[in-house]
């Protein structure tokens, strides 16, 4: 679980903090127990996780905020693009003769997820995973506000769906968008970090 906190913050950081939840643990584990040990360091990860993936939002809110507006943003020409090239390969390559059409069309629908959460992984650092969930904060905000007043405007009154009927079509897609997003980014910080040369020390 270690590499969770490694995804939030620098290497240097994420070894003196594991160093002492270890510590901490081995104390704990010697005076109470194996049992409550392991219970006390998997919610001091948590919550170690948790405080580290907000504290940069915290400590620069406009910036967090701006990174969630223009990876938004970014998503939506990124996504006209994807369909449009996959729609160029349908009508060229018999696709549905090797992928079904399901999973084919799935996939394009992930890759401006991907692709964002890939370009955040590279250009935020050690913060990356902070501008990632800002992201995917301004798509719930899109989600839960921006599209169904679109809807509203846009559409019949009879033909608009209900807040149940939305709410079934909508979370299982954005939460696949979400996790698309997250992994990409993790997957490039996982990257970067193991390529960061391990210091030795010397006597």
């Amino acid at each position: 679980m270690m590499w969770c906190i490694a995804l939030f913050t620098t290497p240097a950081d994420a070894d003196a903090i594991a160093g002492d939840l270890q510590e901490e643990r081995l104390a704990l584990a010697t005076r109470d127990g194996a049992r409550v040990a392991r219970w006390w360091y998997w919610r001091q990860v948590l919550r170690t996780v948790a405080q580290l993936a907000i504290a940069p939002i915290r400590e620069a809110p406009f910036t967090f905020s701006l990174v969630g507006i223009v990876g938004l943003v970014l998503l939506l020409p990124l996504t006209w693009g994807a369909f449009w090239l996959a729609g160029q390969i349908v009508v060229r390559v018999p696709m549905y003769q090797y992928v079904p059409a399901t999973v084919f069309w799935r996939g394009v629908s992930l890759l401006p997820c991907l692709t964002v959460g890939a370009l955040i992984g590279v250009a935020l650092g050690s913060r990356a995973m902070s501008g990632a969930l800002a992201v995917c904060a301004a798509m719930a905000v899109y989600a839960a506000v921006i599209d169904p007043m679109l809807l509203m405007a846009t559409m019949p009154p009879e033909r608009v769906p209900g807040a149940l009927d939305y709410l079934a079509r909508t979370l299982p897609v954005f939460s696949m968008f979400v996790l698309a997003l997250l992994v990409a980014t993790a997957a490039v910080v996982a990257l970067r970090l193991r390529r960061v040369p391990q210091v030795v020390a010397t006597p």
